[in-house]
């Protein structure tokens, strides 16, 4: 049986193909326009799913979309008549993309694609639960799922068992913490709905001196529930998420390229304690409620690590799951499975999903590149890349990565990265560099040897498709200094044999050059922050970057 999971007209565009209950194929629609900025239906991305699992539209029995595109035009209008006059130029602006695409979803795909099947539509935070529950390993778990908005809710609690989602509680717009986290954002100068790491990140250099104001704008109820006090948010308008009462609140908005200055970090200091203590709390809540060891986690607030962290360190839960991509590109996933196992009744399998299911190319494709393009490369056996590799890295160069399938989401977890030396103490300021990142805004992670984390860290988990920060251990900070952040973490993915070979055996010959377990990482993306897909895209940004090697396939390239 195959199914088609569609995500359409938002920033993570995406499709998926299950085949007999397995995904075989997903990508974003950004990895083929390379263009975040524009919602738009994933054309590019249905069409490669199809070519990588070998089908056409023919063989498809059903395509499934993760959102109620009815009820979530019921929440726009009502919205917009509530805030009536003031909505009028937004609401005007709005009506078009909906009345000729979101709501004609199933007229679009038999034109354009001449489908002849059934087109199915699931609430967009059932999606979430059901892609963390059906990608998990676990037989039963309760489930957490958050992020801006679905249709109405903005939060879902529940429990999942077998092939069974039971739904026990939600929180509706515009009580939203992925909303509450995008204005503050937007607020202290960056994107909204695409920044949101910088600010998680700039709160580690901050004190949550604001954390009381923050309370007068989001209200606790006894029931671990929220409030937003709506006074201060304006979510109708996608430019500028607040009020003028916020910036009187807190601080004058900052505008992009200004100085970050202590306001700010406190400011993301305090946002990001207040996130943290309402999920944990509904996280204790929750484990009260289920008296299961298991959770998962999905929807686009588990994109921030450091709230994943004090969840998995300050709950009663034992085994955590976050699904390798929470956002609303995950939600193909969970659309497709909640059909295949929950209507259909088909067993799970579980098998962790794995990230790698994009594009991936041949040696001769890249070779073919590498020499129109005048490189200096030099083509070696699979056998020698770790080798060369470790060298190169305990030498201090900066090595970008790209082998096999592409990721699915835009964070490399191994197949598109750059990597660098942890041990050298100016290693993470000379990559900021050669990126081009904002300094204080972004951070980088370590892989490490699953079997060498707790020698390292206070945590030893398993989360090889998943960066999590851990305390770093105070006899180590000096041994690992571009690893450390500011508040003492690392951000680190583990990694065994069996989740990534060659990349694990990389780490092993570093290893045995410095002693040391583990390589500084970071994702490989281009000049508009999208992870690298193709061989044009690598080799390009490598020249860019001015980075040292690029380890392409079977090919090494030098910088020249």
């Amino acid at each position: 049986m195959i199914l088609l999971g569609l995500s359409c007209y938002n920033r993570e565009s995406a499709a998926c193909l299950l085949d007999d209950g397995e995904v075989v194929a997903a990508a974003l629609e950004s990895s083929f326009t390379r263009d975040e900025r524009h919602s738009v239906f994933p054309a590019q991305a249905l069409n490669f799913c199809l070519q990588q699992g070998n089908k056409t539209i023919i063989d498809v029995d059903y395509i499934v979309i993760p959102e109620k595109p009815y009820i979530r035009f019921e929440r726009v209008l009502v919205s917009h008549i509530k805030a009536f006059p003031c909505s009028i130029n937004e609401f005007i602006k709005s009506m078009p993309s909906w009345l000729e695409d979101r709501l004609i979803i199933p007229i679009k795909l038999k034109k354009d694609f001449a489908f002849e099947g059934k087109v199915l539509f699931i609430k967009h935070h059932l999606a979430h639960v059901a892609g963390a529950f059906y990608s998990s390993p676990f037989e039963k778990s309760a489930i957490l799922t958050a992020d801006g908005s679905g249709e109405w809710a903005t939060l879902k609690i529940a429990t999942g068992e077998g092939n069974d989602i039971n739904i026990l509680k939600e929180i509706k717009y515009p009580n939203s913490l992925g909303l509450l986290y995008a204005a503050i954002t937007n607020l202290l100068g960056f994107e909204p709905f695409k920044d949101e790491d910088k600010v998680m990140n700039l709160s580690c250099y901050g004190k949550p001196n604001y954390i009381d104001r923050f309370k007068e704008i989001v209200i606790s109820k006894p029931d671990g529930s929220f409030m937003l006090d709506e006074r201060y948010f304006n979510f109708l308008n996608q430019s500028r998420l607040y009020r003028k009462k916020l910036t009187s609140l807190l601080t004058k908005e900052r505008l992009p390229g200004d100085d970050i200055e202590e306001v700010h970090c406190d400011i993301a200091a305090s946002l990001q304690k207040l996130v943290e203590g309402i999920l944990v709390d509904m996280s204790k809540r929750l484990y009260e409620m289920t008296k299961t060891e298991n959770l998962c986690l999905s929807g686009g607030i588990f994109n921030n690590i450091k709230i994943n962290q004090r969840i998995i360190e300050d709950t009663p839960f034992k085994d955590i799951f976050i699904q390798q991509t929470p956002g609303n590109a995950g939600t193909t996933i969970g659309a497709a499975k909640y059909i295949y196992h929950c209507i259909l009744g088909n067993q799970r399998k579980f098998d962790v999903t794995s990230p790698f299911l994009g594009s991936e190319y041949t040696q001769i494709r890249i070779k073919r590149l590498l020499t129109n393009r005048g490189a200096e490369f030099e083509e070696v056996s699979p056998e020698s890349i770790p080798t060369l590799a470790a060298k190169m890295l305990s030498d201090d160069k900066l090595v970008a990565w790209f082998q096999g399938r592409t990721e699915f989401g835009n964070y490399g977890l191994g197949n598109r990265n750059i990597l660098g030396n942890p041990c050298s103490t100016g290693m993470k300021e000379h990559l900021r560099k050669k990126i081009g990142l904002q300094e204080r805004v972004s951070e980088f992670g370590v892989l490490i040897l699953q079997d060498k984390v707790h020698n390292y860290f206070e945590k030893s988990l398993t989360n090889v498709y998943k960066s999590l920060p851990f305390k770093v251990k105070k006899s180590m900070k000096e041994k690992i200094p571009s690893a450390v952040q500011a508040d003492g973490t690392a951000n680190v993915q583990t990694l065994t044999e069996g989740s990534n070979k060659i990349l694990f055996e990389i780490v092993n010959c570093f290893q045995d050059i410095t002693g040391i377990p583990m390589v500084l990482s970071t994702s490989f993306r281009d000049a508009n922050n999208i992870l690298i897909s193709s061989p044009e895209e690598a080799y390009d940004t490598f020249e860019r970057m001015n980075l040292d090697n690029l380890i392409i396939g079977n090919f090494i390239v030098e910088k020249k």
